[in-house]
């Protein structure tokens, strides 16, 4: 179980949204999706993906 958590959470930082998106949630400890869109330069639409990614390796909780 623990290799595969590993692998999840390897999978999910391995994009640099995902990676900047986990980065300030460690510095902030909230994010809204307007914080995430102006991290990112992503849209509303596009933020959705990521945090679902991030939210299913176990590395967030929303």
């Amino acid at each position: 179980m623990e290799d595969r958590f590993v692998e999840k959470a390897t999978e999910a930082i391995a994009d640099k949204y995902r990676l900047s998106i986990l980065i300030e949630l460690s510095r902030k400890g909230t994010l809204t999706c307007t914080d995430i869109q102006e991290l990112t330069g992503l849209s509303q639409p596009g933020v959705s993906h990521p945090v679902k990614l991030l939210t299913e390796s176990e590395l967030v909780t929303r």
